[in-house]
């Protein structure tokens, strides 16, 4: 018997915005920080959870992009001799930055 058989997809990579997750709500016995009056508590827990959100969605995006070593290895020569060591990058891929 698999229990989550009608959630096949629950714990994929990327599965958080099909949930039911959503930020709490800031009563009168809440807990509210010195110096922030209630209203303004919430107002930034709200923008804190948008800006999780945003790097989540961000990072889902990035994921499942993998480099071939294959490709990288056959590219670098590495499977006929060594003169890859003697280069500026030692067979780093460097990025670029503009």
């Amino acid at each position: 018997m698999d229990l989550f058989s009608p959630y096949a997809a629950r714990n994929d990579y990327g599965q958080r915005k099909n949930k039911n997750i959503k930020l709490g709500t800031i009563t009168k016995n809440s807990y509210v920080p010195a110096g922030l009056t209630q209203q303004q508590y919430a107002d930034l827990r709200k923008a804190e959870k948008a800006k999780k959100d945003q790097n989540y969605a961000r990072n889902v995006a990035k994921g499942g992009k993998f480099q071939d070593y294959t490709d990288f290895y056959i590219k670098r020569g590495t499977d006929k001799n060594d003169d890859w060591m003697n280069s500026v990058t030692n067979s780093h891929t460097m990025a670029k930055t503009k």
